[in-house]
């Protein structure tokens, strides 16, 4: 079974930005590490994944120069991720079956590499299901990026934090979910998503009594899908690039500065 990617790397920071002294108007997926864009970083994992068929570049035009040796769509980007989302499945969407699936790429996780994907893509091949969520132990991440100043979310049977890469049915995307929107708007406050989504889950969580497989069974049923969080063994997955710290930790390790 082969798999589709979609790569967002629309994102380019406000001058308000921490990261705006960095990029000074240009998107945050082109920032230079070892001589080639963020982005470059993530594509060369996806050029090597055979399981891997068509990607979608949401955000940046077809001059930007990159290498990509799958068949590969530029999209520009709209007012919101949801949006752009649903318009990379509808592409890839148009020549694909029911079931199939696609990876959802950020292209500031320039650590990722070919045995991440594959990984992914091993960890949710047998199972039946419309979203595949990653998430990352506290230890883990901690372990391999003590100075990340990562997120996590505490459950009462783990520290996690969300990751980069995600695999969904090109399917499940389309269609008018308002309550996605919402949920991506606050990907990055885990109380105000919990909220979003009900009681069930804000209170066990704001509580410390809600357990990670317990909250997978809520989350679906509330957005009416089949997910399956998926605890991913590497760290590189949700080592995105949010602040200068963190970029200079990846420039660092990846170009051996």
């Amino acid at each position: 079974m082969t798999i589709d990617a979609i790569i967002t790397a629309g994102g380019i920071p406000e001058i308000d930005d921490p990261l705006y002294e960095y990029t000074k108007g240009i998107p945050k997926a082109l920032l230079p590490i070892a001589g080639k864009p963020m982005i470059q970083w993530v594509l060369d994992a996806v050029n090597q994944c055979e399981y891997i068929d068509r990607v979608v570049v949401i955000g940046l035009p077809e001059h930007a120069a990159l290498n990509s040796t799958h068949e590969t769509i530029f999209i520009e980007k709209s007012s919101d991720m949801l949006t752009n989302i649903q318009t990379a499945a509808k592409t890839l969407g148009a020549t694909a079956n029911e079931h199939q699936r696609a990876f959802i790429l950020a292209s500031d996780v320039p650590a990722i590499t070919v045995e991440m994907l594959n990984w992914m893509y091993d960890a949710s091949k047998d199972l039946s299901g419309d979203v595949f969520y990653s998430i990352i132990e506290k230890q883990t991440m901690e372990n391999r990026y003590p100075t990340a100043n990562r997120t996590f979310i505490q459950l009462e049977d783990c520290q996690v934090c969300g990751g980069d890469v995600s695999i969904f049915r090109l399917e499940v995307v389309n269609g008018e979910r308002p309550i996605w929107k919402r949920l991506i708007d606050a990907r990055k406050n885990p109380i105000k998503q919990a909220r979003l989504i009900g009681l069930g889950i804000l209170v066990p969580l704001v509580t410390k009594k809600l357990k990670l497989k317990t909250a997978e069974r809520k989350i679906s049923r509330r957005l009416r899908i089949v997910g399956h969080v998926l605890c991913c063994p590497y760290a590189e997955i949700g080592m995105d690039v949010d602040k200068p710290h963190q970029f200079e930790i990846l420039r660092a390790e990846l170009g051996g500065e």
